[in-house]
């Protein structure tokens, strides 16, 4: 298997550009004393993804699996289906695929529809292998919401470290007083989020109604001596959920997949099977097809796989090389506990109409160029 990217020594690596990749599942399958078989495999999330050579599921980005050979030691055809998630975890949701393959018991006249059928093997429990050469196409990647979530999957892994969704704001300090709010976010404080959100905003025209930029912030020093500036919890909480929205996976293949098998038609004739002391099982190898993510963001027909590195991810998103990753700190922000302190932080006059500016869903969310300047999170591309 491919190494993870970001778990090289090189952290220049981002991702394996794969166009396919083939897993092959080998599945015990369990009987119920009615001739009923039935098995599954799960391949977790971070599996899936770093099968794919990828580090986050947004880019996975699978639009079809191949089954081709598969093989089977037991005499009844087994149907298999492809899902998100699993059962066990909660997650378990139908993929929306184009295709089906439909089996038809001959006695009962009974139809079912799979993403394989296995034909049955022999009844004396030897392996028996097909070749099924069957395709099963995944409905709506190429979409513009699909391409939006890559656009912000590159941006995140140039600048963010993974699995940092949840870790935005806890260098933060809350102070509450004669019921009202404000929050203290520390200047330029490594492993902040809300801190690297407003350096990178503090002179964007227009951001929060320019209450935080150098000229007109108010800032004071925190319980730990650390400068910081003094927000509203109106514009504290609405960019706190917007930089969340930005940092979070979407594609549902974060879950994982689960590829499951059934026995179908006739109740299966494993007798001689278990006499023999063996196992009923299946064998398929399946190949995995994905729009890469260059293909994705350049909107071309075709793309070799290549090794995408940072050089490589800038250039998709228009941007000169720069930036890197960053890591967060805990979402929810300290409460601070010194009442006088609060006293003291509430009244501060705060510059602008910040209580009354600009809805900060219009606001820039955080972006950087080769100039660090600022681009608005109205007008895509959209990084956060």
């Amino acid at each position: 298997m491919l190494a993870h990217p970001r778990l090289h020594k090189d952290e220049k690596c981002l991702s394996h550009d794969l166009e396919t990749t083939t897993a092959v599942f080998d599945i015990p399958l369990s009987h119920d004393g009615d001739g009923n078989l039935s098995g599954s495999a799960h391949l977790t999330g971070e599996h899936l993804s770093r099968f794919l050579g990828q580090a986050n599921a947004d880019t996975n980005l699978v639009d079809s699996i191949k089954f081709g050979q598969a093989s089977t030691n037991v005499g009844c055809a087994i149907g298999g289906n492809i899902s998100y998630g699993s059962v066990d975890a909660g997650t378990h949701s139908p993929i929306q695929t184009a295709d089906r393959v439909t089996h038809i018991c001959g006695q009962s006249g009974a139809l079912k529809a799979y993403h394989m059928v296995v034909p049955a093997g022999c009844e004396s429990g030897r392996v028996t292998t097909y070749d099924l050469n069957t395709t099963t196409a995944f409905a709506n990647v190429k979409t513009p919401q699909t391409r939006t979530n890559t656009v912000d999957a590159a941006s995140r892994q140039l600048r963010w470290a993974p699995g940092t969704e949840a870790n935005i704001a806890g260098t933060c300090t809350k102070v509450s007083a004669n019921n009202e709010t404000r929050y203290l976010v520390p200047h330029e404080v490594t492993g902040c989020g809300m801190s690297k959100l407003l350096k990178q905003n503090e002179t964007s025209q227009g951001f929060c109604g320019d209450a935080y930029s150098p000229a007109n912030r108010t800032a004071t020093l925190n319980e730990k001596g650390e400068m910081c500036t003094v927000m509203t919890e109106h514009h504290f909480t609405g960019l706190r959920d917007q930089l969340g929205k930005k940092l979070e996976t979407k594609d549902l293949s974060k879950h994982g997949l689960t590829l499951s098998f059934q026995s179908v038609g006739d109740n299966a004739r494993i007798d001689n099977l278990l006499a023999m002391g063996g196992t009923p099982r299946v064998t398929c190898s399946a190949q995995f097809s994905r729009v890469p993510t260059k293909v994705m963001l350049e909107n071309k027909e075709e793309s070799p796989s290549i090794v995408m590195n940072v050089e490589d991810y800038h250039k998709l998103l228009g941007e000169s090389p720069g930036g890197g990753a960053h890591k967060l700190s805990p979402l929810v922000a300290a409460a601070a506990t010194n009442e006088g302190f609060a006293t003291k932080i509430m009244a501060l006059k705060l510059a602008g109409n910040t209580e009354r500016g600009p809805q900060v869903t219009n606001a820039p969310i955080l972006v950087e160029n080769a100039n660090g300047s600022v681009l608005n999170a109205t007008a895509p591309p959209v990084h956060p």
